[in-house]
């Protein structure tokens, strides 16, 4: 419910980001994209949510990798 919040919740997935699986990314994608608190706060925009795509990146389907790379370059989102 708020932007350090995001930060806090997802602030422990970082490490684990490899081990998800493909459930668990494509799940953790939509509703990352979903999250208007996530976009407004400035550690999952700069840097858990490239960190997740960079980690993942072999196991993101297409579409998924486009939407998430997308939104971490816009400047607000949705």
């Amino acid at each position: 419910r708020s932007h350090r919040g995001a930060e806090a919740l997802m602030a422990p997935l970082v490490p684990h980001f490899a081990k998800f699986s493909a459930g668990e990314i494509k799940h953790f994608i939509e509703v990352c994209v979903g999250n208007r608190e996530i976009w407004d706060a400035a550690l999952c925009k700069i840097d858990y949510l490239p960190r997740f795509l960079k980690v993942n990146a072999k196991r993101i389907p297409a579409h998924l990798k486009l939407r998430l790379s997308q939104a971490i370059l816009r400047d607000n989102w949705p």
